[in-house]
């Protein structure tokens, strides 16, 4: 029904859905491979890994949505084990529950709006169509239909 775009998402979800498809953690030379080809991205989520590493050493506090998991004793930020933060992680997953009572929200809205059509169009059917008796015969308004009911109660006595 709807075609799903992943380009517009933020840069911070694509960032947060990368480190989802790992829950065991990913190597930083893995994600930046992963980025070579968006620059422009690469630079914010950069700064996202470093501030974690800062973190873990202790210089620096900062929210971020990422974890370091491993840091190498050589002090090579290339060779760090990162995964995704518990915040950013319960974010990402209100972010997918809010799309999908979006999605659902609208297809809801549709089926309503159709149900309401189709009782219009089975209303004006109903009203415009010739109501018939038990017997058979066409009854064209009801007038004609109280005058048959008495009629046909006066015969009954």
């Amino acid at each position: 029904m709807f075609k799903k775009s992943k380009e517009e998402d933020s840069i911070h979800i694509r960032a947060i859905r990368y480190g989802v498809k790992y829950p065991n953690g990913f190597m930083y030379a893995d994600i930046k491979h992963y980025y070579s080809k968006r620059l422009s991205e690469w630079a914010i989520v950069d700064e996202f890994l470093n501030e974690a590493w800062n973190n873990k050493k202790g210089v620096t506090n900062r929210i971020t949505p990422f974890v370091l998991l491993e840091k190498m004793e050589n002090g090579n930020i290339e060779q760090s084990k990162y995964t995704v933060s518990y915040e950013a992680y319960f974010a990402y997953l209100q972010y997918r529950n809010a799309k999908a009572a979006r999605y659902w929200s609208i297809v809801a809205i549709v089926i309503a709006a159709l149900s309401m059509l189709g009782s219009i169009v089975f209303s004006i059917l109903e009203i415009t169509s010739c109501a018939k008796t038990n017997i058979g015969r066409e009854v064209k308004s009801f007038s004609e239909l109280k005058n048959y009911s008495t009629h046909r109660n006066y015969w009954r006595q």
